[in-house]
């Protein structure tokens, strides 16, 4: 495991990117035809 310094605004940007990263990857890919049609 590698040592990495950094700031602590830098810190929650790298966590918060991960989270995204991984919370969008598991998403559900399947669109509901009638949530698209009446979607504005």
């Amino acid at each position: 495991m590698t040592y990495t310094e950094t700031t602590l605004l830098a810190s929650y940007r790298i966590v918060v990117d991960y989270l995204n990263k991984v919370g969008l990857g598991a998403r559900d890919p399947f669109v509901c035809p009638l949530v698209a049609q009446n979607r504005i």
